[in-house]
């Protein structure tokens, strides 16, 4: 059971790190300039890599399965639980109120 909770934590954590970068993406153009094209095989042996930190942003949750945006433009973040409550993270900070709990009538 541990391992998969450890296994939930990280999916949990990877999912929030894809969350936050697909936030600030922005699409560009094929003819934008900005984008650095590779000509020959020279010059892909000296790209940089991008540098990529992965920090915890909250903590505190049973068994979380899901982490998705509210979708209605608000910037909230929902992470569910296995347990039947639905948690909000909001500007750094995890709600005390559950958008939904209904622990109490699920079983898993």
């Amino acid at each position: 059971m541990k391992a998969l909770s450890l296994r939930l934590s990280i999916g949990v954590l990877f999912a929030l790190v894809g969350l936050f970068l697909g936030l600030f993406a922005t699409a560009r153009p094929l003819n934008d300039p900005t984008i650095r094209r590779f000509h020959d095989a020279s010059d892909r042996q000296h790209a940089p890599f991008p540098t990529i930190q992965i920090r915890p942003v909250a903590s505190g949750f049973a068994s979380p399965v899901t982490v998705t945006n509210a979708g209605d433009g608000s910037g909230r973040v929902l992470i569910v639980e296995q347990f039947g409550r639905i948690r909000i993270f909001v500007s750094g900070t995890v709600l005390p109120t559950p958008f939904l709990d209904i622990h109490e009538v699920v079983s898993c």
